[in-house]
């Protein structure tokens, strides 16, 4: 009985956990898609996360912050409050959805309390290709059975459950691959790639 109900609660703290950090966002989109998809995010100092789910559309999570503080905002709040920074630029057909975050600082310095930064975590069909950039994030794909590309110049790249070619790039971060059954050529330049499947042989 008693190990019945730790499991019970167990459960619920584990879904409880796994809202909170859902919820972690500044504002949330949803592209209607038909696979096989094509996604593109390029953006500096971007964390950008691709995960497989069973749906057939992109959510897509925007988490921005300001001096490692999260705004919570409407989307057009955001493009207001960072304006001076970023802006966005969204372009989406049927089959493809395309991100950018440009910078809008022509001379000077943003000094750290007020730099901006802007996040992704992004859900998409597991047919789904990528073409990932990130100045000075960590990238992760996970899930996904078509063909990846993923540049970071500063960040790690974590690899999980993929298949098809992928390519995955980084200057200074670690390739970090576990379950990856397609081809894969990797290049870092001051980091290590680490085989997690080999690990646990």
């Amino acid at each position: 009985m008693k190990k019945s109900v730790l499991l019970f609660i167990t459960v619920i703290l584990a879904a409880h956990s796994a809202r909170s950090q859902e919820s972690d966002y500044s504002f949330k989109e949803v592209y209607k898609i038909t696979e096989p998809a094509n996604l593109v995010i390029e953006s500096d100092n971007s964390n950008i996360e691709v995960i497989a789910h069973e749906g057939n559309n992109v959510e897509v999570f925007y988490i921005v912050q300001k001096g490692n503080n999260l705004l919570k905002m409407t989307k057009d709040e955001i493009e207001d409050e960072v304006s001076n920074q970023w802006k966005f630029r969204i372009e989406s057909t049927k089959n493809s959805l395309d991100i950018a975050v440009l910078s809008t600082v022509i001379t000077g310095h943003i000094n750290s309390e007020d730099a901006i930064d802007v996040h992704f975590k992004v859900y998409v069909p597991k047919q789904t290709s990528t073409r990932l950039h990130s100045s000075d994030g960590d990238i992760l794909l996970k899930g996904l059975t078509s063909n990846q590309n993923c540049m970071s110049s500063d960040g790690d790249i974590k690899l999980v459950d993929l298949s098809g070619e992928i390519f995955a790039k980084t200057s200074d971060g670690d390739i970090i691959v576990d379950n990856v059954t397609g081809l894969l050529d990797s290049h870092t330049s001051d980091g290590r790639v680490i085989n997690l499947s080999q690990q646990k042989l």
